[in-house]
């Protein structure tokens, strides 16, 4: 078994996700052998840089034991981040990265409920600072 990570373009990800996105992201697939097994990657909204992270197939995730290599591929994102300026990164807790343990093993602080900027539903936020704020 190979675990990769590759870059994807919005277009690529929006075909294996059947949706349309923005061009301001920066996205990656996780990769077991030849086989989208999760996207990850940062994108920008309300004003801020988000990480987000989406498992195409939790069966596939679990057996194969990739908890190491979303962390791994979670902090390269994040070194990116970096690379590009941003001083802090968000997490939107959610149904795909709900894991208190992956996200502290990715360096990400509790920041609670927040609220969104458009007054919509509050969010549970993380966040993650860069050694170069």
């Amino acid at each position: 078994m190979t675990i990769t990570m590759k870059p994807l373009s919005a277009a690529e990800l929006g075909r294996v996700h059947k949706i349309e996105l923005p061009e301001k992201i920066m996205a990656f697939g996780l990769m077991v052998d030849k086989r989208v097994v999760a996207t990850i990657g940062i994108c920008w909204k309300f004003g801020g840089c988000f990480l987000w992270l989406d498992i195409i197939d939790a069966a596939d995730v679990a057996a194969e034991r990739l908890g190491l290599a979303i962390v791994r591929a979670a902090r390269r994102v994040l070194c990116l981040a970096s690379e590009m300026g941003e001083t802090i990164v968000f997490c939107q807790i959610g149904e795909e990265l709900k894991d208190e343990r992956l996200l502290t093993l990715s360096g990400f602080e509790d920041l609670g409920d927040t609220l969104t900027p458009d007054g919509g539903e509050p969010m549970r936020l993380r966040s993650w600072h860069s050694l170069r704020a």
